[in-house]
This record gives structure tokens, C-alpha cells and sequence, in this order.
């Protein structure tokens, strides 16, 4: 779930132009293996990133150490940091103590170049996968030596995703799909999702997962997305052999084993998900923070009372997965509340195993069991890549 902030204006309308029509999907198909919901108790104990990290990039001030817009970050084995930066659409290799090493990549549409970088995994290895979702298509890359070769998915689903990459090298992709049935109605457009192989070939289905959602409005040859007040999504987290599925749509997270298909879903108590109008004020008064100019301003406050408004609250924000395979699942914000972001940790067998406080200007990047790297903003939206030890709270 996202709310949108001062660099999200002309966000809210988003034209897709459609090469084909629209796919119709009647309903959404629960994972293979579907087992009956488990309650599970997220009273455990806290804990907190430390007052200082112990690594943090962006700060030096040389043009090497620049970041602007990252898309993702992930540590290595050998402490090594990688980050994918938009701005300069490049792969950036940083040493243990962040100094910088190298750069691969740069924008185009060659071998080893990216459109659009939007998303970055660590494979078997430590070697890198960049998800160019301007160019559709993932480049494995070595730390070291730079890119490596092009992963084409075959069969290629309309509007992929990759989503995530398992312990043994397996692609999970989502794949949007846009429905007219309920057009001018507040609806979620569905979203299929698929293992492939390392070699980029697809091995199996996993079904169809509730995606984001949108007011669907159709033309000829085009459709408009007019996104909610509070978008309430779909997102992944892929870790070991696993994947965990947060959809908002409940107090709750399901968990899939890629290697039997295995599924599992995990509940847990949660305020009540009414939308009130104290709320819909709030992420209002959100979405105008900290914009100054008059202008801008308009353009917001005109965007914002043209956004539909859900009739629930997301129960959950977005969820990760570390390298053990444990979800990490954002608890949704309840109206009216401020303080930290929480976050509870399960392991796959539904054992919550701690919560996790993080203020609300950073966003996780990489997590292991005692430290997480994350994308931390100042009061000036300028971004930080920094690595924080995990403390009792």
C-alpha cells in the first residue's frame, strides 16, 4: 500500500495503451494446496533499528558516492553492498566500509543496459539479477565482471513482473491482468503468477493473486487506471524456497513452498478496517506535507478529491521475505495513529518470532536475521542506503 506524497503528482491517472484486448479473469484461484487459515499471536517481543547505522552510503559528497531514486539494494556474502540507481541507471558495487568500486550499466537498450531498472535480486552465488521493466526483461550480472546474459521468459506473459528468485536460482513473476467486467466500479485487477527457471523457461502456475487496485475506465484502444485515495496491493516476498503473499486484503499473510506447492495461510488480530473520514483527512493532509509551492498544491488537492476512496482500510501494507525464508509483513497504519512502522517476522511454519519497529522514512531494501539494509529519506526526500544492526526495543 502507497501513499501519494509531494513526487507523486500526475500519478493518480495512468493511460495504458493496450496492444490487444483486455483479458477477462472472473475470479481469483487460491494457491495449489491451500490449507485451512491458522491463528497465530503477534504479541512478541520488539525490536528496533539502532540509533546509528553501521554502514551507510550516499553521504561523502564525491560524484561516485550520488544516489538518486534507488530500486533496490541487496548485501553480499562478503559484505559487499549493491545498489540499482535510476538516475543513473547503473548497478553500483560499494565495498564493506561503502566505498565505491564500480558501476555497471548505463541507460539504452543494449546487452547490459537498462530502460527502466526497477528491481534487483541476489541469486545463487552472490551473482545479481536487474529487472528492466522498460525493456521487459532480466540481466544477470556479476559484482565483478558485469553483466553476464539476458534471461528471456518463455513463455512471456502479458505486463510481467519478476517478483522475486529462490535459493535455487527459480523466477517468481506476476503478470497483470485487466478486466472490463466491473468498469467505473473501484476494483483489483487480478494478477497471475508464475515459476520459471534460471534459464528463464516456465516450469509451473501458482495461480492468480488479488494485484492492485484501480477504477477502470475504457476507450477505444485505451484504458485509464484512476488509482485510490489508498491504494491497497499485492506484494511478494521471495526468500529460501519460499514465497509469502500479503494481499491487505486481511490480518493475515499466505506462505507457498516452491519446491511442493505446500500452502499455507496465517491470521492474526488486527484493529477494525472501516474507512472513516478521520482517515480519508489524514491522507489528505499527508499528500500536501512538506509542498510549498502554491501550484503544486493545487494540482494535488484537485488529484486527490477526483481519487475514489475504498470503503476498508488495507490490513497490511506490503510484505518481504529474508534469506531464511521468514516473512516480514507491515501491520497497515490505523486512522489516526502515528509512530513507528511494525512489522512482525514469521518463520514458513507460522511461528512469529519477533515485531519490528522502523520509522516511517525508511523502507526495507535486504533482511537477515539481525541487521537490514534500507533506503532511509531526510527531510529534504534526499535518499541514504544504510545498514542497521537490530536491537531490543
Amino acid at each position: 500500500m502507497g501513499v501519494s506524497g509531494p513526487g507523486h503528482v500526475g500519478r493518480a491517472l495512468r493511460a495504458i495503451t493496450l496492444p490487444c484486448v483486455l483479458l477477462v479473469v472472473a475470479g481469483f484461484a487460491p494457491p495449489t494446496g491451500l490449507v485451512a487459515q491458522t491463528r497465530v499471536d503477534i504479541d512478541v517481543p520488539v525490536v528496533r533499528p539502532a540509533d546509528r547505522p553501521s554502514l551507510s552510503l550516499g553521504e561523502k559528497g564525491g560524484a561516485a558516492d550520488e544516489i538518486h531514486r534507488v530500486a533496490g539494494a541487496v548485501r553480499l556474502d562478503d559484505g559487499r553492498l549493491a545498489v540499482l540507481d535510476v538516475g543513473s541507471h547503473q548497478l553500483r558495487i560499494y565495498a564493506p566500509d561503502g566505498t565505491f568500486e564500480r558501476a555497471h550499466g548505463g541507460e539504452g537498450e543494449g546487452p547490459g543496459e537498462y530502460t527502466r531498472p526497477a528491481r534487483l535480486f541476489r541469486t545463487p552465488g552472490d551473482s545479481l539479477i536487474v529487472w528492466d521493466a522498460g525493456a521487459v526483461r532480466a540481466s544477470v550480472v556479476s559484482p565483478d565482471d558485469g553483466f553476464a546474459r539476458t534471461v528471456a521468459l518463455e513463455p512471456r506473459p502479458e505486463a510481467p513482473t519478476l517478483q522475486g528468485v529462490s535459493a535455487s536460482g527459480r523466477l517468481v513473476v506476476s503478470a497483470m491482468h485487466f478486466s472490463l467486467e466491473n468498469q467505473g466500479t473501484l476494483t483489483r485487477m487480478p494478477e497471475s503468477r508464475f515459476l520459471h527457471g534460471p534459464d528463464g523457461s516456465r516450469m509451473d502456475s501458482l495461480g492468480l493473486a488479488p494485484g492492485r487496485a484501480g477504477l477502470i475506465r475504457a476507450s477505444p484502444g485505451r484504458v485509464e487506471v484512476l488509482g485510490p485515495l489508498v491504494a491497497v496491493t499485492t506484494t511478494y516476498g521471495v526468500g529460501a524456497e519460499v514465497l509469502w503473499v500479503e494481499t491487505g486484503e486481511q490480518h493475515g499473510v499466505d506462505v507457498q513452498s516452491l519446491a511442493t506447492g505446500e500452502a499455507r495461510s496465517f491470521t492474526w488480530d488486527g484493529p477494525p478496517l472501516e474507512m472513516t473520514d478521520a482517515f480519508v483527512r489524514a491522507l489528505k493532509e499527508e499528500a500536501l506535507r512538506g509542498v510549498d509551492d502554491p501550484e503544486i498544491r493545487r494540482q494535488l488537492e484537485r488529484s486527490n478529491e477526483i481519487r475514489p476512496v475504498p470503503d476498508r482500510i488495507p490490513a497490511t501494507r506490503s510484505g518481504v521475505a529474508d534469506r531464511a525464508g521468514n516473512g516480514w509483513v507491515e501491520l497497515a497504519a490505523v486512522p489516526g495513529a502515528d509512530g513507528p512502522a511494525v512489522w512482525i517476522v514469521l518463520t514458513p511454519e507460522g511461528r512469529v518470532v519477533r515485531r519490528v519497529e522502523l520509522p516511517r522514512r525508511m523502507t526495507l531494501a535486504d533482511v537477515a536475521a539481525d541487521r537490514i539494509l534500507v533506503v532511509e529519506r531526510d527531510d529534504f526526500d534526499l535518499e541514504y542506503v544504510r545498514l542497521y544492526e537490530l536491537v531490543p526495543g
